[in-house]
């Protein structure tokens, strides 16, 4: 269980920045500023 917990919080953080850059991406491909 604790073992798998950080791995989880890994995963978490990964899929958050991808959620991130896409949405940048998007931003920028909507407004260009």
């Amino acid at each position: 269980m604790l073992s798998q917990e950080p791995l989880h919080k890994k995963d978490q953080l990964v899929t958050g920045s991808q959620a991130l850059s896409l949405i940048l991406r998007n931003v920028k491909g909507h407004d260009e500023f």
